[in-house]
């Protein structure tokens, strides 16, 4: 007579169903990685972007201070570019001080006639704190006087932009 062999439970197909319940935790681990990488790059990406607008946006305030002064300057409002000095600036000097200072310096070297930012630096040079700032500007005095450049720093303050500090090349403070 023949002999019949035992049956025993098929081990490979326990065998078989660990490896894929293995497999399918592994997919699912490294899908949870990936989704959690994927939302902290974005995380990054949108705070480094929102810094980026608010750092532009500051810069772009700067500058159109560098305008206002400049503007002030070129018509001999003394008074108003006076009131765009740091509270700094106006602790060196008085406004009449500044006033009387500013026309000498028109009579000694004639009136502002150009004073803008430097096309090649149209915006200003953020600090990392975001407190100060520096605009390249071209300055003229008189009728054909030749463009300066120099640096106007800016600080921040009283929620606006203030003029500093003046290069003594510019002739400005």
């Amino acid at each position: 007579m023949q002999q019949r062999r035992p049956e025993y439970p098929q081990r490979r197909q326990k065998s078989s169903e660990r490896s894929e319940v293995t497999g399918w935790a592994i997919a699912a681990t490294l899908l949870i990685l990936i989704c959690v990488s994927v939302g902290v790059g974005l995380y990054i990406g949108a705070q480094k972007a929102k810094d980026a607008v608010r750092s532009g946006a500051a810069a772009i305030g700067a500058a159109s201070q560098v305008g206002h002064f400049c503007g002030a300057d070129r018509s001999q409002d003394y008074g108003s570019a006076y009131q765009l000095l740091s509270a700094a600036a106006q602790g060196r000097t008085s406004q009449t001080q500044y006033v009387s200072h500013q026309q000498a310096l028109d009579a000694r070297a004639g009136v502002v006639a150009a004073c803008s930012i430097d096309p090649h630096h149209t915006l200003p040079s953020m600090s990392s704190d975001g407190n100060t700032a520096t605009a390249q500007i071209q300055v003229a005095r008189g009728a054909n006087a030749k463009r300066t450049t120099g640096t106007l720093t800016m600080v921040y303050e009283d929620n606006t932009w203030k003029i500093d500090r003046a290069d003594s090349s510019l002739t400005l403070l």
